[in-house]
């Protein structure tokens, strides 16, 4: 069923108490019912993290996160020590260093 209309100008429609209900109630049932993904993490290894450091001391100084294309440029110049780790993983890890300081 159609919600009532605001006004005659815009043929926008608006939804009334009882449309948000049934929104709500199979918003609530998708998101219960989906199952969580597992995953395992893999630690850093302390070369890892010294390459890491070394290559963004700059942005740890100035307490400033890499941008994606930063990140994504360190892994094509890492790419054997980086294995496994992702841009999100890397610009999480320089946030994390400079939040504990």
């Amino acid at each position: 069923t159609l919600c009532a209309p605001i006004s005659s100008t815009p043929p926008r429609r608006v939804p009334t108490k009882q449309c948000k209900q049934k929104i709500k109630t199979t918003t609530e049932v998708k998101n219960s019912s989906k199952p969580k993904k597992k995953f395992d993490r893999i630690p850093w290894t302390d070369e890892q993290k010294k390459i890491t450091v070394k290559y963004f001391q700059k942005h740890i100084l100035l307490k400033k996160p890499p941008k994606k294309g930063e990140c994504e440029d360190f892994i094509k110049n890492n790419k054997t020590a980086m294995t496994g780790k992702s841009w999100q993983k890397i610009k999480t890890f320089i946030y994390n260093l400079y939040k504990s300081n």
